[in-house]
């Protein structure tokens, strides 16, 4: 195989796999916007849903996907809220969003230095402001609304559909190509393990 076609297949799946998690950013986005707009569920959801959302469009994109970070993160803090809401957590709130946002950091760099996983430090960084001016009293309050929460998703949705155009798509340019090669084995070729 060659290395351009080699590169074919890797950025073929990475756009697919973009589009599979755009596909899932889409339809949450479309979801929160009805469940906020009909009021079928309370604001205090919107972080459990939203990080949910990213969870499962990480899934959708593979082990290399860009929204593992933000869905592991925001997902914590979700869960914190519902436990603050619920009166399970007796913290105040500015502080079990912390914690639960310190959780979610730590869980997220565990799998990412023992399993692979794509959680990059933007994505936890950029999630853990979020979660840290929640609770500040001069930012809009249009910021933290439900029907924001999917207009983000919905963009983010749309940004992922973007056709494979970066350099990293583009195949190698190198001044020596690399010869085709193709590797053929034979049946004498593979060893055979008898028990």
């Amino acid at each position: 195989m060659s290395a351009t076609s080699t590169h074919r297949a890797t950025s073929g799946f990475f756009t697919e796999s973009r589009h599979r998690s755009a596909l899932v950013l889409l339809v949450g986005a479309l979801v929160m916007g009805f469940a906020v707009q009909q009021q079928v569920i309370r604001f205090y959801y919107t972080p459990l849903i939203v990080g949910l959302t990213y969870l499962t469009a990480a899934m959708a994109g593979g082990r290399k996907g860009a929204l593992w970070a933000p869905g592991i993160v925001t997902t914590c803090w979700g869960i914190a809220v519902l436990l603050g809401v619920h009166n399970v957590v007796t913290l105040d709130s500015k502080t079990s969003y912390l914690i639960a946002g310190v959780i979610g950091i730590a869980i997220a760099l565990t799998l990412r230095f023992t399993i692979g996983l794509a959680a990059g430090f933007i994505g936890l960084a950029v999630s853990m402001a979020i979660i840290l001016i929640h609770d500040n009293a001069d930012v809009p309050s249009w910021i933290f609304k439900g029907i924001t929460f999917a207009v983000l998703l919905g963009v983010w949705g749309i940004w992922e559909l973007r056709p494979a155009t970066s350099r990293a798509t583009q195949p190698p340019t190198d001044a020596t190509p690399m010869a085709d090669s193709t590797v053929v084995l034979n049946r004498e070729d593979v060893p055979t393990i008898r028990v």
